[in-house]
């Protein structure tokens, strides 16, 4: 008999039956167990109305989320990283490389703040770089997070940040060292 759900008195609960057997092989009885799964209900609603709140608030502020798994070099990205670059929402999601995305030209200077973060040099992550578009056109993006998981002997798993992209609704073009950089100039905040 396949499990159910039955709700009773605003609580819900799991129900299993299956026939049960005596020595014989013949059919003896059912055997009924409910499970009370009121509180996991619960947690689930609760879970998606977090993540909806979470999706529309990255949504309007133009940010997304990026999630590095640093041992595997992999990256996770939020939805919003699609639109926001102009990719296609409905293309399928392939495994992303951590910094795959990077212009080239500010590589060096963000892995080297990504180093000074696993480092514990800085307590933060923190870099302002560069992301092609697929339109040839480049996005200005403010980088901000932080090592959020270590394994037992200490060593950095996970680097969980956000990104703003650098439009003048973000507030980028308005920080003090923000200027536009010629193609191949080493932008100053990057320079030692």
């Amino acid at each position: 008999v396949p499990d159910g759900e039955v709700e009773i008195a605003e609580e819900s609960f799991m129900v299993s039956a299956a026939a049960v057997m005596n020595d014989l092989g013949q059919f003896a009885g059912i055997s009924v167990a409910y499970t009370n799964i009121t509180e996991l209900r619960r947690a689930t609603r609760k879970l998606q109305e977090t993540e909806q709140r979470t999706a529309y608030a990255l949504e309007n502020a133009g940010q997304w989320i990026w999630d590095l798994n640093i041992p595997a070099n992999q990256v996770w990205r939020s939805p919003q990283y699609r639109i926001l670059l102009g990719l296609d929402p409905n293309a399928a999601e392939k495994p992303s490389v951590g910094w795959d995305i990077l212009h080239p030209d500010d590589r060096a200077h963000t892995l080297q703040a990504f180093d000074d973060a696993l480092s514990g040099k800085n307590p933060l992550f923190e870099a302002i770089y560069r992301v092609k578009r697929p339109d040839g056109g480049d996005t200005w993006i403010l980088s901000r997070g932080k090592i959020v998981e270590y394994d037992a002997n200490g060593a950095p798993l996970r680097l969980l940040a956000i990104y703003n992209p650098g439009g003048p609704e973000t507030g980028l073009r308005d920080l003090p060292d923000y200027r536009e950089v010629p193609p191949g100039e080493t932008p100053g905040w990057a320079r030692s």
